[in-house]
């Protein structure tokens, strides 16, 4: 602790840092020390989230009308900075020759803790080593969107796509608007607000390949759905390989500063 006369004349006091949304706070002392760092568990999982590490197969039908498998891991309390024990579960079911459903929850067991899973699969319609996605035709079905700050992080607000290079509303080529999208990446690395009751099971997107004939429709049951580009990835021949379409929570409520 700091001494000497100065600090004793001056009053002791406490101040509070909070986000936006009030839900996240630290309070610190002006009497002799210093706040240097605080660490908090990021969006993603942190350095080794779920995507990186060794799920259990906890049950495995291979036959009938409807094949599936389901993973299930433990996350043990403070894993990567969060707290509490968690089990996770994750079911990939095949319930016809062209439906494919995967079904995630978690529990914690011994405190409360953020969870917003999410599947990063990548899809090309087109086939393997066809190229870029750009000429796919894209739609998504939200008529609102999370703007971005300059570090890409939500800004809170909620705005309509409508007039913006945002606006998937009709289908549209992924690429038709790249050449200007911000951010640096090449590409679209956004939220969007999912139209319809934001707790049932509706169509969120759907893609369709002009030249293979290929299409594919996502049905989700969350609020928010992530569209990237794969403006990122690497060790690839070519850029924007893929595109994925996360359906989520929508980011940043607890994130926001």
């Amino acid at each position: 602790m700091a001494g000497g006369a100065d600090a004793a004349r001056k009053p002791v006091g406490f101040y509070e840092l909070k986000n936006k949304k009030g839900d996240f706070s630290i309070k610190v002392t002006n009497w002799g020390a210093t706040l240097v760092s605080v660490l908090v568990p990021d969006c993603k999982g942190g350095h080794r989230g779920f995507g990186k590490v060794i799920w259990t197969v906890k049950e495995y039908v291979s036959g009938g009308d409807s094949p599936y498998i389901t993973f299930f891991y433990h996350s043990f309390d403070g894993e990567q900075g969060f707290p509490g024990d968690l089990d996770v579960y994750a079911t990939y079911r095949l319930s016809s020759p062209y439906d494919l459903s995967i079904t995630m929850n978690a529990t914690a067991t011994t405190k409360a803790t953020p969870v917003n899973l999410a599947n990063h699969a990548y899809w090309n319609l087109a086939g393997h080593d066809s190229g870029d996605v750009l000429q796919q035709e894209l739609q998504i079905l939200a008529s609102r969107y999370t703007p971005l700050d300059d570090t890409k992080i939500p800004t809170g607000q909620i705005a309509p796509v409508a007039g913006t290079i945002y606006d998937f509303l009709q289908p549209t080529p992924v690429g038709e608007h790249m050449d200007i999208v911000p951010g640096g990446g090449g590409g679209y690395d956004l939220n969007f607000v999912v139209d319809g009751q934001q707790d049932a099971f509706r169509q969120v997107a759907r893609v369709e390949d002009p030249k293979s004939g290929r299409g594919m429709k996502v049905w989700a049951n969350q609020p928010g759905v992530q569209l990237y580009t794969a403006n990122w990835v690497i060790n690839e021949k070519e850029k924007r390989p893929g595109l994925r379409a996360v359906r989520r929570a929508v980011p940043g409520d607890a994130g926001l500063p």
